[in-house]
């Protein structure tokens, strides 16, 4: 070997432990894991559920001690193999874990379809950010750690990537801090919240909701602690204050709230109904092979690898509607309940129009996106929507 060649990587500790399962002594220790996935996949879903997998790990980890595999290992290697255990039992047994109860299904869809509404007109104002924090491109990295959370089974990978989210707003929190006053205090959790509210409903990470539940449930409690475990709590602090947060709750009138909220609910139940007569699809969850740790120095480790999430998992929410079309495109013919709705103009002016016989109406919101609404459209906005949909009734009619 070249004395200038790299070195190759270290095994990670999940890989090692993976290893040391594939020894022949630690078969009894699969099939135990093979028999209890079984059981699990095959019992009806109750309350205790979640307590047999963390009373049959704690199971495992005893047997595991004592075995001579690990029996002189040091305190490290022996936490490794717990964490190795745990991710791969849930790994195994995630389709079935990962299953939310009809209730609790309703919940998430409530609650992403909630901020959604949200997330098109609250901003840094609403919710009260120093000017100093208001710089929303510095969000983008830890959005994007947020949304990692669907692409990883094991609840500890999953917190792994709430703290990311939370570290890099707080790194970004103390350098916009130093960057206005090199001597100022400290942003503390009275900044961080408002900003952490704000990348969860830029995220728009779909079932945000089941995967609290989903962690809270299976992350075994022992290991429910330290930084992570804060910011898990962050989390779900987050999430209760957005799913019942009113006008009241924010630097805005209650009643443009309240009228804002309606007009907004309704062009998206017009663009989710424009989808589904169009065949959109929100696509399947994207898959990576390994975690990574954020560092308080900002810099980036990689953490323990993960098995994607299998195609078996439920596709992901779309984060927009369908793309508009361009001056020079072809009309293209999208039907509602059977009616046509001409979509772009053949003479390029970009206006709609849905037509029954002679009559026909002009649309001006319709090649815009719900990020684009302007407060002072929402009137004019609200009333096109009632012609469009007085229209719409009144097409099915003549069916």
């Amino acid at each position: 070997m070249d004395e200038g060649a790299a070195a190759a990587p270290a095994a990670s500790p999940f890989t090692q432990f993976l290893d040391k399962m594939k020894h022949p002594t630690c078969s009894n220790l699969v099939k135990m894991i093979r028999n209890f996935t079984k059981e699990f996949a095959a019992s009806e879903p109750d309350a205790q559920e979640s307590e047999r997998v963390i009373a049959f790990l704690d199971d495992l980890e005893r047997s595991l001690a004592g075995h001579a595999l690990w029996k002189t290992a040091g305190e490290e290697e022996l936490e490794n193999a717990r964490e190795g255990l745990e991710k791969y039992l849930m790994t195994k047994t995630f389709t079935r874990a990962f299953n939310p109860t009809p209730a609790e299904r309703t919940e998430d869809e409530q609650f992403s379809s909630k901020c959604k509404r949200l997330a098109s007109f609250i901003g840094p104002d609403h919710l009260d950010i120093p000017q100093k924090y208001r710089r929303e491109k510095a969000w983008s990295m830890a959005q994007a750690e947020l949304v990692k959370i669907n692409n990883y089974k094991a609840p500890r990978d999953k917190l792994i990537c709430i703290l990311n989210c939370c570290k890099v707003v707080n790194i970004h929190l103390v350098h916009l801090s130093k960057e206005d006053d090199e001597n100022g205090s400290p942003p503390g959790a009275d900044d961080f919240l408002p900003v952490f509210i704000l990348v969860i409903l830029r995220a728009q990470v779909p079932f945000l909701l089941a995967n609290v539940n989903y962690i809270r449930r299976y992350r075994h409690p022992d290991r429910m602690v330290s930084e992570a475990a804060y910011h898990f709590t962050n989390l779900q602090s987050a999430a209760g204050f957005l799913q019942i947060c009113a006008g009241k709750d924010f630097t805005i009138d209650d009643a443009l709230y309240d009228d804002t909220m309606g007009v907004v609910e309704a062009n998206s139940d017009l663009i989710s109904m424009l989808g589904a007569a169009s065949g959109a699809d929100g696509g399947a969850w994207a898959e990576s092979e390994e975690t990574t740790h954020v560092l308080d120095d900002g810099n980036i480790e990689t953490w323990l690898p993960e098995d994607a999430a299998s195609s078996s998992t439920p596709a992901a929410a779309a984060t927009s509607g369908g793309s508009s079309s361009s001056s020079s495109a072809p009309a293209e013919e999208v039907r509602i309940g059977g009616v046509l709705i001409e979509e772009g103009a053949a003479d390029g002016s970009g206006s709609h129009s849905a037509s029954s016989g002679a009559e026909g109406m002009a649309l001006k919101f319709a090649d815009r996106d719900i990020g684009d609404l302007r407060v002072g459209e929402v009137a004019e906005l609200l009333t096109e929507h009632k012609r469009l949909a007085a229209a719409y009734r009144a097409l099915r009619g003549r069916q």
